[in-house]
């Protein structure tokens, strides 16, 4: 993928070290602020901002760099909580005229430099103006004492707990539909944040997942169980995506619509996806994408698709929190549907396939 029109990643990095270095000779303060692992960091953030914002020009949405720097701001003010907030805001300011004044320098195509210009100014006024928010994840749940208790039994990584909780909930009646999308759902949303609040470590963020996963495994077998409709959906994450248990919940309650799934993981080659289409023939294909810089590698997978299947025989449907900011790319890409939620998904399949 090339990014800032650059040819090459040995380019993309270069400029990424010009502004690091730039920075540290306007900011004396930062040399004594950041630690080596946090100057380690910085460096994989400018990476990532470059990323972010080249995806944004290329897919003509001021949407999803705005999304990425609100993100970006909550995650820094929880992990630098020691500088202030008020100091954060003023280093990544700081960052982003820098990052400015060096696109101007390496890039020649003014459109691009002009669109991308635009997306800075905003980011340096989300900057200005932001502030943390807090929710109750529980908010999300109509389920809100089992969405508590399960969520403190994988955070107490109670594997046995965790499962009683989700068994004896589903006996006494509550659906596996809404378990999955009243319970897991949100708890595991809750869980990435409080990583991304520092509250957790990433083992156990992984932890609550691999939890989560076997406990969706013990009810397989009434999953499984309802009638088959004839219908098939492939699955998958676009790219090196790591974030793919929101698509496995998803195939889990098609399954439990009557559809049979297939789901492929992430970092599938466009030929073996297209080689898994040719072999089952399904109705309905699902591309996922939660970071906006793999945004281009999803439309190349479509574009591929939709030249082969001229009829449009297949129905395309994308989702992931990356659309969620790119709602212009419904009307520009090829596709039959944008989902927004797992209730939204379903609903459109069960009334147009």
């Amino acid at each position: 993928m090339s990014l800032l029109v650059l040819n090459n990643n040995s380019q993309l990095m270069e400029v990424t070290q010009k502004i690091f270095n730039k920075q540290f000779e306007k900011d004396s303060k930062l040399k004594d602020e950041l630690s080596e692992r946090r100057k380690r960091l910085m460096m994989q953030d400018i990476y990532y901002n470059i990323d972010v914002l080249d995806s944004a020009v290329k897919n003509d949405s001021a949407n999803i760099m705005n999304d990425y720097i609100t993100w970006l701001m909550g995650l820094l003010a929880y992990r630098m909580k020691d500088l202030g907030p008020q100091r954060v805001k003023e280093h990544m300011r700081m960052h982003f005229e820098i990052l400015k004044e060096i696109l101007i320098e390496v890039v020649n195509d003014e459109n691009y430099v002009k669109k991308a210009s635009v997306y800075i100014d905003n980011s340096i006024n989300i900057i200005d103006e932001f502030q943390l928010k807090e929710m109750d994840f529980t908010d999300e749940s109509r389920y809100k004492e089992i969405a508590r208790d399960y969520i403190n039994s994988l955070l107490e990584r109670d594997k046995r707990k965790s499962s009683s909780i989700i068994l004896d909930a589903v006996k006494s009646g509550t659906s596996i539909e809404d378990i999955y999308i009243e319970v897991f759902n949100p708890v595991m949303r809750e869980i990435g944040n409080l990583w991304y609040k520092g509250e957790i470590t990433v083992d156990k963020e992984h932890y609550a997942t691999a939890i989560t996963q076997g406990v969706m495994s013990q009810l397989y077998s009434r999953i499984f169980s309802t009638p088959r409709n004839d219908k098939t959906m492939v699955a998958l994450c676009v790219g090196n995506e790591l974030h793919e248990m929101g698509i496995r919940m998803l195939c889990d309650l098609f399954e439990l619509k009557g559809w049979d799934t297939i789901y492929l993981g992430a970092a599938v080659p466009k030929e073996s996806i297209m080689s898994t289409l040719e072999e089952y023939n399904p109705q309905l294909l699902l591309l996922s994408v939660t970071m906006p810089n793999y945004l281009q590698d999803c439309k190349h997978i479509i574009e591929s698709i939709r030249d082969k299947d001229e009829n449009h025989k297949i129905k395309i449907a994308v989702g992931g929190r990356a659309f969620d900011s790119s709602q212009n790319l419904r009307k520009e890409w090829n596709i039959d549907t944008m989902a927004s939620t797992f209730d939204e998904l379903i609903d459109w399949a069960c009334k147009n396939i």
